[in-house]
């Protein structure tokens, strides 16, 4: 990577990154109920000027609010993928008793509909697929684009991959764009990562996935961080 390549463990999970975000959006609601309350005492007491602070500060706050709604919409998102994809970890106590061997992968699907079943892990293996991607009219030409996936309504992706071990994938970034890595099961060596841990990449037109020695299942979620 390059040395202006960014690629940082913010936040050590989903639910770390979905809970800051939710803080964040009571915080500005709060603020919100603030300035409400100042724009009526600036207004009873004829402080024109200050009103026009006040709705430019309420007209940002309104903006802010929405880009974080977005954003944590999208981590609920990635959380649902999270478990229609890889499901929960479960120890098997027998080989016998859940037709699987020790430590494998489980996915419980019995109560989705046909069209919430898990993409296979075959469909995954060693590649990063998309799974979540713009619906039609709101990604760019360059988009990604795969009749199995999720569609949602803002230019961003999601891709999963299962690496088998020491497996190694790279994903291109669309100009203008960067993403968060977030590894499900298993371990990195390339960005070095563990179980659960996770990552934001900026300022890197490309990255490297390199699996542990007992394989990993990834996210990868491209998210718009700029003007391409």
């Amino acid at each position: 990577m390059s040395k202006e390549t960014r690629v940082d463990t913010t936040f050590g999970s989903i639910e770390g990154a979905a809970e800051y975000l939710g803080l964040l959006l009571e915080s500005v609601n709060e603020a919100r109920e603030d300035l409400e309350a100042e724009t009526a005492v600036a207004s009873a007491a004829g402080a024109e000027r200050r009103q026009q602070a006040i709705q430019i500060a309420t007209y940002k706050l309104s903006q802010l609010k929405q880009h974080l709604a977005t954003s944590h919409r999208l981590l609920n998102d990635l959380r649902t993928i999270r478990r229609l994809l890889f499901g929960e970890r479960q120890a098997a106590t027998s080989e016998s008793a859940t037709g699987t061997s020790p430590g494998q992968f489980v996915t419980t699907a019995e109560s989705l509909t046909a069209e919430e079943r898990p993409i296979s892990a075959e469909a995954r293996r060693n590649v990063l697929k998309p799974v979540l991607v713009p619906a039609p009219g709101f990604g760019g030409d360059d988009a990604p684009k795969a009749e199995d996936a999720v569609t949602v309504h803002q230019d961003a992706a999601v891709y999963a991959a299962r690496l088998d071990a020491k497996k190694k994938v790279r994903h291109q970034f669309r100009p203008g764009f960067g993403g968060y890595l977030f590894v499900v099961h298993g371990s990195l060596v390339r960005p070095e990562l563990d179980e659960g841990g996770a990552a934001k990449i900026l300022n890197e037109p490309a990255i490297d996935l390199e699996a542990g020695p007992l394989g990993a299942e990834v996210l990868l979620v491209e998210t718009r961080t700029g003007r391409g």
